[in-house]
């Protein structure tokens, strides 16, 4: 069964996926500004069980169902205080010995669906990049072992959406290392630089209006930022102006990655040994 992911709520989102992965289904995720046209249209195409929304976002998943030309097509799982009539992830998460499932008759293999991701659109349409269980991991493993940050135990800021490549396999390599990782339900500027104040954050992933926002919101002269060290980007073209902005905050290392959507999956399909205990790609 597929599930049509269109949340963006960081903080139980991953658990939930999880379960979704252990009861062999496969998360597909839209984002949440495409909700009146993309979804319609997988709603046809992907015959979902499950669309995971925020509450905010429930009334036009339910209006993309009702266009779709079948309402009760797909069941509405909501983040937050639900609705009679939808789903809520918090009763889900306080069943005890209770499952949605039948373990024992599910049956996964490397090369089955896990997660199905959409490109940025900035190259057209959106398209969905397929990854298998093996490819996911591969890249939890990949990102296991990047240099974010010269310490592992001090935080990380990641404010991608959680319906890309960013918010939704970053966070995993985070857990499996072990790491500490901070994530945001609401980003904005504001909620940035006072996280980063009051966790002394040292590494931070942000689109590059956020990164540049450090220096020049009208509001960045009040908050101590003195603890960013590492600062990641990605999603658009950056020049010389931002490397010039950033450098007000004296930083170690500035990266900038593009289509991780699709070049983490093209990556992920190389071959691997074993080095040193660790797989490692050759």
């Amino acid at each position: 069964d597929i599930v049509i992911n269109v949340s963006h709520d960081g903080a139980n989102l991953h658990v939930f996926f999880i379960g979704v992965w252990l009861a062999g289904g496969i998360i597909q995720c839209v984002y949440p500004e495409d909700i009146q046209t993309a979804l319609t249209e997988l709603v046809v195409s992907s015959k979902p069980k499950y669309i995971l929304c925020d509450l905010k976002d429930a009334d036009a998943c339910q209006t993309a169902l009702r266009v779709s030309g079948d309402e009760n097509s797909a069941q509405l799982i909501t983040f937050g205080e639900a609705e009679e009539k939808f789903i809520s992830v918090k009763e889900i998460f306080l069943r005890k010995n209770e499952y949605l499932y039948d373990p024992s008759v599910v049956r996964l293999s490397r090369k089955d669906v896990a997660l199905l991701l959409p490109t940025s659109g900035t190259t057209g349409k959106n398209k969905s990049v397929v990854y298998t269980h093996e490819t996911l991991l591969r890249n939890i493993i990949l990102f296991e072992n990047f240099p974010f940050t010269d310490d592992p135990t001090s935080p990380t800021l990641l404010t991608g959406k959680q319906t890309h490549f960013t918010g939704s396999v970053c966070p995993l390599a985070f857990f499996a290392a072990g790491r500490y990782l901070l994530m945001m339900q609401e980003v904005s500027q504001e909620n940035i630089l006072r996280t980063v104040e009051k966790y002394n954050v040292r590494s931070i992933f942000s689109f590059p209006s956020y990164l540049t926002g450090l220096v020049e919101h009208p509001s960045s002269y009040k908050y101590n930022l003195r603890s960013l060290r590492f600062a990641f980007t990605g999603g658009m073209v950056v020049g010389p102006m931002f490397f010039q902005c950033l450098e007000a905050l004296k930083l170690e290392s500035i990266v900038t990655i593009y289509g991780m959507t699709e070049v983490g999956f093209l990556t992920a399909n190389v071959e691997w040994q074993e080095i040193d205990g660790k797989i490692t790609a050759t």
